[in-house]
C-alpha cells in the first residue's frame, strides 16, 4: 500500500492523499469498461478513492472518500470528520456533512443530524469546541430521519433538498418584526462568522469577533442578501462595521 497526491506521487507520512493498493488478489479490471478500468488502475496500482494517512506507528487510517471532499476557499475539508464530531454528542443519533455550492467559497459545508433535546446553536457550538474554524458547518438542520437509499447510504442530492427547504421554512416563518429581524440577523452571522448564537451582539463588530475577516464579511453579505431578499449597494457593503449596522438595511 502507499499514500498519493492527485499526480501519483507518494506523500510522507503524515500527509492525507489517495490511498493506492496492488498485489496478486487484486481484480485485472472492469468488466467492459475500460475507462473505468483505466481510471482505476494506474501502473499496477488500484486507487480506491480512500483518503488515508499513514500515522507514525505504521498503520493507515481513513479520513473519508476523495469524491466527497468539500474545496473551501482552496482548503480541503472531509466532511466525515465533521460527521464523526456531531455524532459524539450525546443526543444526536445519527449525521451526514456534505458540500453545497457557494458563490464566495465555491462550496461549504452544511450538515443534517437526528437528534433530540437539543437546539441547533448548542450544536454549532459543540463544533466549535472540537474543530478549526474552517471546518465549521455553515448550517446544522434536524431532521426526524436521514434520507437513504435501498443499500442504506445516505442520498446527498435528496439532503441537500432538505437543507433548502429548511433556510426556505426558517425565512417563511421568522416574521417581520423587530425582534424576529434581529433574531435572523444574528442567526447569519453567526454562521458567517462561526461564532456561537450567544457570544454574539447586535453592537458586535471585526474588533470583538475574530471570525470577521474580509472573506467571511462578503459571506455575511451574501447571506444577509439570501436571508432577507434585498441587494446592498457598494456603499451598504462598506458601511457594515457592526452587525446592527444592518439592521436599517434590511428593514429599508
Amino acid at each position: 500500500m502507499r499514500i498519493v497526491d492527485d499526480a501519483g506521487h507518494e506523500v510522507p507520512p503524515g500527509a492525507a492523499g489517495e490511498l493506492t493498493v496492488r498485489g496478486k488478489m487484486l481484480m485485472s479490471g472492469y468488466f467492459d469498461e475500460p475507462a473505468l478500468t483505466a481510471t482505476a488502475l494506474r501502473d499496477g496500482w488500484l486507487h480506491t478513492g480512500d483518503i488515508a494517512r499513514l500515522g507514525s506507528d505504521g498503520n493507515y487510517r481513513i479520513c473519508g472518500r476523495k469524491k466527497n471532499i468539500v474545496i473551501r476557499g482552496g482548503y480541503n475539508i472531509h466532511p466525515e470528520e465533521i460527521t464523526e464530531v456531531l455524532q459524539m454528542h450525546p443526543s444526536v443519533t445519527e449525521a451526514v456533512s456534505f458540500g453545497r455550492l457557494d458563490p464566495i467559497w465555491g462550496e461549504t459545508l452544511v450538515a443534517l443530524v437526528v437528534a433530540r433535546d437539543v437546539a441547533v446553536s448548542e450544536l454549532h457550538e459543540y463544533c466549535a469546541m472540537h474543530l478549526e474554524p474552517r471546518k465549521l458547518p455553515t448550517r446544522i438542520v434536524i431532521v426526524p430521519k436521514l434520507p437513504r437509499g435501498r443499500s442504506g447510504k445516505v442520498l446527498l442530492d435528496q439532503a441537500s433538498t432538505m437543507v433548502a427547504a429548511a433556510e426556505v421554512s426558517h425565512s417563511a416563518s421568522a416574521g417581520g418584526s423587530t425582534g424576529a429581524i434581529e433574531d435572523r440577523l444574528l442567526d447569519v452571522a453567526a454562521r458567517c462568522f462561526k461564532q456561537p448564537r450567544a457570544a454574539l451582539r447586535l453592537t458586535s463588530s471585526p474588533e470583538d469577533i475574530s471570525g470577521w475577516d474580509s472573506l467571511a464579511h462578503m459571506e455575511f453579505v451574501v447571506a444577509i442578501e439570501a436571508e432577507f431578499g434585498i441587494e446592498l449597494s457598494a456603499r451598504d457593503i462598506m458601511g457594515l462595521t457592526r452587525l446592527d449596522k444592518a439592521l436599517p438595511l434590511v428593514q429599508r
